[in-house]
C-alpha cells in the first residue's frame, strides 16, 4: 500500500466530495431553465469520480481489478464499496447515451432517472466510498 496510491485517493475523493454536493444542489434548483442541462453535466461527473474512486480503492485494496466500467462497478459492490444495485448499470448506459449525441427527450428521460434514482444511488455509494477513505487513511 503506497503513499502515493493513497494521496490520489484522497484526491479523488475530495474531487467526488464536490461533485456530489454539486449535483445535490441543482437539484434544489428544478425551475431554473438551465437545470436539465446542469443536472446531466453534474451526474456524469459524479458517476466519473465514482468509478475512478472505485477503481483505485479496488487497485489499492490489491483486489481483482478491471479497466472496464461493468467490471469496475461489480467489483465494487462485491466488495462493499458500492451499494448492490443493478441501477449502477442503467445509470451506466444512461451515462454513454449523456455522453455521446443525444435528442431532447432522451435529456428529459434521463433527467427523470437522475431524479428519481441515480442521486440517491449516487449519494449512497458517497458515504460507502467516504467510509472506506476514512478506514485507509486511519491505517496510515
Amino acid at each position: 500500500m503506497s503513499a502515493e496510491r493513497l494521496e490520489l485517493i484522497n484526491e479523488v475523493f475530495t474531487d467526488l466530495t464536490a461533485a456530489i454536493q454539486d449535483l445535490n444542489a441543482i437539484e434544489a434548483e428544478r425551475e431554473n431553465k438551465l437545470y436539465r442541462e446542469a443536472l446531466a453535466s453534474r451526474f456524469r461527473l459524479a458517476y466519473e469520480m465514482t468509478r475512478q474512486l472505485t477503481r483505485l480503492i479496488i487497485a489499492y485494496l490489491d483486489e481483482p481489478k478491471s479497466n472496464f466500467p461493468k467490471e469496475t462497478l461489480e467489483i465494487g459492490m462485491t466488495n462493499g464499496l458500492l451499494p448492490k444495485s443493478e441501477g449502477w448499470f442503467e445509470m451506466h448506459s444512461d451515462r454513454n447515451t449523456l455522453a455521446h449525441e443525444y435528442s431532447p427527450p432522451d435529456l428529459e428521460k434521463i433527467s427523470q432517472h437522475i431524479e428519481k434514482d441515480y442521486s440517491t444511488l449516487l449519494n449512497a455509494g458517497y458515504q460507502l466510498l467516504k467510509q472506506k477513505v476514512q478506514q485507509l487513511n486511519k491505517r496510515n
